[in-house]
């Protein structure tokens, strides 16, 4: 998930409409496994949050930069939920308790990002 770049916008203007599309992102996951925990919904939106997470992975080049640090800490919790989400799917765990893990990271990362986007 990239954003399209725009003539005239800083690079802090395109980070700040990046996190807003990942959170937006995040936030349609979120309600869509409410809705559809089945194997397939969980497998879609699985694969939106693992998107989610490599393209804050992509915005972070300094890690101790202070002002990226809520993107950092978003893309941490996305990481160890899509890993706890993994190890839900190793364990035959019905899509039920998957798609809670995946729902309750998205949610987490969504409110981590919303302190960035007060920055």
């Amino acid at each position: 998930m990239t954003a399209p770049v725009s003539a005239g916008l800083t690079a802090d203007d395109r980070l700040q409409r990046t996190v807003g599309q990942v959170r937006s992102r995040l936030r349609h996951a979120s309600e869509q496994l409410r809705l559809d925990p089945s194997r397939g919904g969980v497998r879609l939106w699985q694969q939106t949050i693992d998107d989610a997470e490599r393209t804050l992975g992509a915005l972070v080049h300094d890690p101790w930069e202070p002002s990226v640090q809520p993107v950092r800490h978003a893309r941490e919790i996305l990481g160890s939920h899509l890993l706890a989400a993994a190890a839900c799917d190793a364990a035959d765990a019905a899509p039920t308790v998957t798609a809670g893990v995946l729902q309750k990271g998205a949610d987490s990362a969504h409110r981590a990002l919303a302190a960035y986007s007060r920055t």
